[in-house]
């Protein structure tokens, strides 16, 4: 589930609990934290690209910080606080293979996708910035000692 993308999180709660079984069914969701990036080497296109990312979200009407709201979101939704579980979980890229997946992707996001025409939509990127960003991820996935990680907040919810 990919709730930062929703306009109504609460809502999608409410509909996860209602179609989970009674007496005992789970609604487990997983978020990203998108404030919550940590790369190397530090190179000005990842930044832009982190930049564009979260200027795109908000605008969009997402939530970049979507990882740390599930709990109050979740109540919000009506669930008891005692029926609610809690952790933090990361992603991280740093070998041949994982800098290979990650960097082809996020070049490519660069180059052609949603997230990209909305940013070029509302004025938050140039094309220029987006050849950028896609030069920085193919550097990034040439540099030997390269790493990308980040956070998400974890949720399981017990009916």
């Amino acid at each position: 589930m990919v709730l930062s993308h929703l306009s109504d999180p609460v809502g999608a709660y409410r509909e996860m609990l209602r179609v989970a079984k009674p007496n005992g069914g789970l609604v487990a969701n997983r978020e990203s934290d998108l404030r919550m990036w940590s790369y190397y080497p530090a190179l000005p296109g990842l930044r832009r690209a982190h930049e564009v990312l979260l200027a795109t979200t908000r605008e969009g009407g997402g939530n970049v910080d979507a990882g740390a709201k599930l709990v109050a979101w979740a109540m919000q939704a009506g669930v008891g606080r005692e029926r609610i579980e809690v952790s933090m979980g990361t992603w991280m890229y740093s070998s041949v293979m994982e800098r290979r997946m990650w960097g082809d992707t996020m070049a490519e996001r660069c180059r052609r996708g949603g997230g990209r025409d909305k940013a070029l939509e509302l004025g938050i990127a140039t094309e220029a910035d987006f050849e950028e960003m896609a030069e920085a991820w193919a550097e990034w996935q040439a540099a030997e000692d390269a790493y990308h990680g980040m956070m998400h907040g974890e949720i399981l919810i017990r009916k």
